[in-house]
């Protein structure tokens, strides 16, 4: 499914192999930290993630992607909350 250039998938695509591998491990089960109680994404283990990256990355940029991630995660989930233009699914 396409949803055109407002599309938060493409919008928000990587475009540095720090990116993409922040990515793909922050999407991996077990590196999203989730509320006991209402099973929601409170973050990401940023411990866990640097230690799932298995590219040559540069460590500083690495660890901006991964926030930037844990950032988009959060404010997505609460724009979905609310019902908001860039809600997330």
């Amino acid at each position: 499914m396409t949803c055109g250039k407002a599309c938060p998938v493409e919008k928000h695509k990587p475009n540095t192999r720090e990116g993409r591998a922040a990515v793909r491990v922050a999407s991996q089960p077990g590196v999203q930290r989730i509320h006991a109680f209402s099973g929601e994404p409170v973050g990401i283990d940023i411990t866990e993630a640097k230690a799932r990256i298995v590219e040559d990355a540069d460590p500083k940029l690495l660890m901006k992607c991964l926030t930037e991630f844990e950032r988009g995660l959060l404010t997505g989930r609460a724009a979905a909350k609310e019902g908001g233009p860039e809600h997330g699914t």
